[in-house]
C-alpha cells in the first residue's frame, strides 16, 4: 500500500496534467521512433512513493504478543530504574513525556524514531 506521485523531472508535482505548468516539461519520457519522429510514452520522466504508516501501525497491533510489546514502554516492569533497558528510559524520551502528557496517557501511542545510516538525498556525497 503506497501512494504514488508522478513529477516532472524538474521534481514538481503534475497531478493530472500532461505537461508541467512551471517548466513546461512533459510529464512522460519522448522517444524518437523508426520515423525520426519524438513520440510520448506512458512511462512517466519520475514516481514519488511513499509508503502510508497508519495501516502498518494498525497491523502490528492484530496480534497479542506484538501488541504487548508495542505497549511495552508503558506497562512493562523495570527492575532497575538506573539502567536503561528501553529507550523509554531515555532523556529525549521523558522530555517528550513531560512535553505532552495527553499523549503519554494512551499506552497505544507509537512514538517513530528515524534513523538513517548513510542516506544522502539527491545523490549528495556525504564526504563532500
Amino acid at each position: 500500500m503506497y501512494v504514488e506521485i508522478i513529477v516532472c523531472s524538474s521534481g514538481r508535482s503534475m497531478k493530472k496534467r500532461k505537461k508541467c505548468l512551471k517548466c513546461g516539461k512533459s510529464r512522460y519520457v519522448d522517444v524518437v521512433n523508426e520515423d525520426s519522429e519524438t513520440v510520448s510514452t506512458d512511462v512517466a520522466h519520475k514516481q514519488l512513493r511513499y509508503m502510508l504508516i497508519t495501516p502498518w501501525i494498525k497491523r502490528l497491533f492484530l496480534l497479542k504478543k506484538t501488541a504487548m510489546h508495542m505497549r511495552w514502554h508503558k506497562e512493562g516492569v523495570r527492575e532497575n530504574d538506573k539502567v536503561m533497558i528501553h529507550p523509554s528510559d531515555g532523556d529525549a524520551w521523558k522530555a517528550l513525556d513531560n512535553f505532552n502528557p495527553n499523549f503519554t496517557d494512551e499506552a497505544r501511542n507509537v512514538r517513530i524514531g528515524l534513523a538513517t545510516d548513510g542516506f544522502t538525498p539527491f545523490g549528495q556525497n556525504a564526504a563532500s
